[in-house]
């Protein structure tokens, strides 16, 4: 088997040093490195020696590993907070896989068209410019020389050329994109996968869903003159039915939720349509998951739903 590939240029020796560039090539068939210890994973320590490469000088050079790797990228995250867009800076991992170490090749070579079929890596050569990662983030290209290329960073390597602080609409970005969790944790979670400039001591005080749940809760626990007051779990228990959604993996569009006004406990279940069996079925679902709960309020040989 002969793998013929049509590189951007011939190769030169010694390899020239091009750092953590990588030119972007529509014509070749796989990724390229020059260098077996860039790979993290190595899938064909030894191809057959007909596994070759056929460069713009028609000479065939041999494929020495066959592999997979990981790298970082600056990316960007498009996004419209309160109807203004706001360009994100990420670090973002990239990965590429079946690529050929191929010595003497005088720079790395991110195929196009490996990267569409296997990495789900989109090329965009339009007024933009860039790569768009499988979850939607842009890398934009540089320019190197003639060719159009990107920089990367090694795994090891906390860089990262955006601003080292998060302005308010970055930050709602996150706060929302961790489900609204506490400010100390996010800053945990994002400090870890090494993304810089998320203060602690932000405060979304703007963010309309956290502000909308504590009026919720706030008119929940206040009953007005005359109320009845429940005393027990399960007593009243409300339920909410929203969607459609787009479609899951599993094929689920709706969501249910049921609160508790006792001990004001909600749970959540997805459904696969709102007809009245799914709907129905997540009621018992949530009786019986409850049941030990409620023990004061549901009595043994009534139906419960």
């Amino acid at each position: 088997m002969r793998d013929r590939l049509l590189l951007a240029s011939p190769p030169r020796s010694p390899p020239a040093a091009q750092g953590h560039v990588w030119v972007i090539d529509c014509g070749c068939t796989k990724h390229i490195v020059s260098d077996v210890s860039e790979l993290d994973e190595i899938t064909d320590a030894a191809p057959v020696s007909t596994v070759t490469v056929r460069v713009a000088n028609q000479q065939h050079l041999r494929v020495a590993a066959i592999g997979n790797l990981t790298v970082r990228v600056n990316a960007i995250r498009l996004t419209v907070s309160n109807g203004v867009r706001r360009d994100v800076s990420l670090l973002m991992p990239l990965r590429l896989t079946n690529v050929f170490v191929v010595p003497g090749i005088a720079t790395r070579l991110f195929s196009c068209r490996s990267g569409f079929e296997r990495d789900r890596i989109g090329t965009a050569l339009d007024d933009i410019c860039s790569l768009t990662l499988p979850t939607d983030e842009l890398v934009p290209f540089t320019q190197h020389g003639m060719h159009y290329a990107i920089e990367t960073l090694p795994p090891g390597d906390d860089a990262l050329h955006a601003s080292e602080s998060l302005d308010d609409g970055e930050a709602d970005l996150w706060h929302a994109r961790f489900a609204h969790l506490g400010i100390k944790r996010i800053a945990m979670s994002l400090k870890d996968a090494g993304i810089k400039g998320y203060s602690s001591r932000y405060k979304p005080d703007s963010c309309i869903g956290c502000l909308a749940a504590r009026r919720r809760r706030a008119h929940a626990s206040t009953p007005g003159p005359g109320a009845r007051v429940y005393k027990h779990p399960g007593e009243r228990i409300d339920s909410d039915l929203a969607g459609p959604f787009p479609s899951s993996g599993h094929g689920f569009t709706h969501a249910i939720c049921f609160v508790d006004h006792f001990s004001h406990h909600y749970a959540i279940y997805f459904l696969r349509g709102k007809a009245h069996p799914n709907v129905l079925n997540a009621a018992k679902t949530f009786v019986r998951d409850h049941a030990h709960l409620m023990t004061d309020t549901l009595k043994p040989g009534v139906p419960d739903v």
